[in-house]
């Protein structure tokens, strides 16, 4: 009785709920089972999904399916945050990350605890961090920006003026930080329109293939960072049982990791010689450290990009839609469509609640995945 008095309770999704509501309410369905799963395999559902929904481009499959699958690869995104900023006291001390990414940063436009809502506000603060405008003005300048690395292209985007790298008190004087706390607490698909609005004259003549490319090129850098954190982790082991890698082998690779970032152009000399001190006056545990944290910050800012690119896919199959006068349940003839209705819709229990659609329980028990391997090998999937 309790139960279902629970169950009565439990609101139904609407488009109020902001993006960090939609991550708590993964959290509380998929959490129970999460927990016990690494990150690098937790991330591999994520990727797992995309690949699908790059399968369904690829045959050019623009039904409300291809949207109800967007919608899977964001519930996994949601868990993986979940796990991490909800949940991080439940995970086992053998996690890389643990409560890496609960670590407050307040240098950002947005301060407070750690949520999804905040690295993305953090890196996309309303506009292009890049160019700082809204909308973007960068495929101006695409020529030079895919080749910033490259010496003599730094130096040609060093001389267009707003192409310089501008420093956080620079784009503060630019932005308003009222109008960044407000957007804090947008709804999901206000958050969606927010990239619209950078980025969707960017991305109007694109190709949806290519920004699903662009999708899955940014979970893998996602990918990237956990298996740098799990590697982070094995070496600090390691070094405390006195076991290879040596502090100075290690020393010695950072060393020449400096030189060649110097000689690519992509740090000044002040900045290697002032790494390579810091190198040579801290032990190896503190330096392991702050790259630790350095590489937490950056999956934050990765993850952030991969809700951009999510976004703009979005964005993009309502865009096809229209020239193609699609209409669904959940979407009109012009393409506008609420992405809360589509999670909804995907996402739901026996009793007609937000819940694991697979084992049709509010919270998702362990035999799901499970039962899926079960299906494909029996032929029942391809």
């Amino acid at each position: 009785m309790t139960i279902l008095t629970h169950r009565a309770k439990r609101k139904k999704p609407d488009e109020t709920w902001r993006l960090d509501r939609w991550v708590e309410e993964f959290h509380r369905i998929y959490g129970s089972v999460d927990k016990w799963r690494p990150p690098t395999v937790l991330w591999l559902e994520a990727v797992d999904e995309a690949s699908k929904l790059q399968e369904m481009v690829r045959r050019n499959d623009l039904s409300e399916d291809i949207v109800k699958q967007a919608c899977k690869l964001f519930g996994w995104v949601c868990s993986f945050v979940g796990k991490y900023t909800m949940g991080a006291n439940e995970i086992g001390d053998d996690d890389p990350i643990k409560t890496l990414l609960r670590k407050q940063r307040d240098d950002g436009f947005v301060t407070g605890e750690e949520t999804y809502t905040k690295w993305i506000l953090n890196k996309y603060p309303g506009v292009c961090p890049r160019c700082v405008d809204t909308p973007c003005t960068c495929p101006s300048y695409r020529n030079l920006t895919e080749r910033s690395r490259d010496p003599k292209t730094k130096e040609k985007l060093s001389e267009i003026e707003y192409m310089k790298e501008k420093t956080r008190e620079e784009r503060k004087q630019k932005i308003e930080i009222n109008t960044i706390r407000d957007k804090y607490d947008e709804s999901l698909d206000a958050l969606v329109n927010m990239f619209v609005d950078i980025y969707g004259g960017t991305h109007f003549d694109l190709d949806l293939w290519k920004i699903c490319a662009k999708l899955l090129e940014e979970l893998g850098e996602v990918g990237r960072e956990i298996l740098a954190l799990d590697e982070l982790k094995r070496v600090k082991n390691r070094l405390n049982s006195r076991l290879e890698p040596s502090e100075e082998a290690l020393k010695d690779s950072f060393g020449r990791q400096l030189t060649h970032l110097k000689q690519e152009g992509r740090i000044e000399e002040e900045q290697r010689a002032s790494a390579e001190g810091k190198l040579n006056d801290d032990t190896m545990q503190t330096t392991l450290g702050w790259l630790t944290e350095a590489t937490a910050d950056n999956l934050k800012d990765e993850l952030a990009d991969v809700f951009s690119w999510l976004s703009a896919f979005l964005h993009k199959v309502g865009e096809l839609w229209r020239e193609l006068d699609y209409a669904t349940l959940y979407a009109d003839a012009n393409g506008d469509y609420k992405v809360y209705l589509f999670l909804d819709a995907r996402y739901k229990s026996r009793w007609q609640r937000l819940g694991c659609p697979s084992c049709r329980q509010d919270k998702c028990n362990e035999t799901c995945l499970v039962s899926g391997a079960f299906k494909r090998a029996m032929g029942g999937e391809r």
